[in-house]
């Protein structure tokens, strides 16, 4: 749904904060993924480990004291080593696993005390791009939409190139909001790891993307969820 448009990066506005998540034990690529050194903080493409590949991408885009880090206590000095530019209040420690939301919650509210109506980013660390300044446009275009509708979550999804059973996916539903040549369309469902069969069916059609947890949100309105659902 995305069409591809080569633009220079330019810093995003001052109150989008990414939030790298770069705890978990990385168990579907063991034994090279281990709980010591889980695939985020291994160099598995070349001599950069998944999770610095992450932070060089954002620092395209973003200063350093906008992009916070949540992993556990047992990685912690390993991500410290590894992204040298990082700014120490900008670092979350789980004390204990607990599941990915409240390893998002740490650092929300710590941007919530800053400020409430910030708009921030959920990034995996572990994720792989190949286009990285089309990347960091669409997370603008994400922002912008939020702006827009600060009571909603918006979702970046990913076009399947394959029949993947091992991924969750978004079923579109109807265009609501459209900038320029970005179109964006309401959530109609989820989707999780479907057969093989099905995940053909997904491939040939336009409406069914990977979902990669790329989540743009206002603080306040996140939160909020937090408050509803759990």
């Amino acid at each position: 749904t995305w069409k591809l448009v080569n633009l220079r990066v330019r810093y995003v506005r001052d109150n989008m904060y990414p939030i790298i998540m770069a705890g978990g034990a990385g168990t579907r690529l063991w034994p090279i993924s281990t709980k010591g050194q889980p695939k985020q903080v291994y160099p598995l493409l070349d001599d950069e480990t998944l999770l610095q590949k992450t932070w060089k991408r954002l620092r395209k885009g973003f200063p350093a004291d906008h992009i916070f880090v949540s992993t556990g206590t047992v990685l912690s000095e390993e991500v410290e080593h590894q992204l040298s530019g990082l700014k120490q209040n900008k670092l979350i420690l789980e004390p204990a696993r607990r599941g990915t939301a409240p390893a998002l919650a740490l650092p929300l509210l710590k941007l919530w005390k800053q400020n409430p109506k910030a708009i921030f980013v959920y990034i995996n660390a572990d994720n792989y791009v190949e286009k990285e300044e089309e990347f960091l446009r669409l997370l603008r275009v994400g922002e912008r939409a939020v702006r827009k509708k600060p009571d909603h979550t918006l979702l970046i999804g990913v076009n399947p190139t394959y029949p993947e059973t091992g991924y969750g996916y978004i079923k579109m539903g109807s265009q609501v909001m459209k900038f320029r040549q970005d179109e964006i369309f309401a959530v109609e469902k989820f989707l999780e790891k479907p057969d093989l069969k099905t995940a053909r069916k997904f491939l040939k059609r336009w409406e069914y993307l990977w979902n990669p947890t790329l989540i743009v949100a206002r603080v306040d309105h996140f939160l909020g969820l937090y408050k509803k659902h759990l």
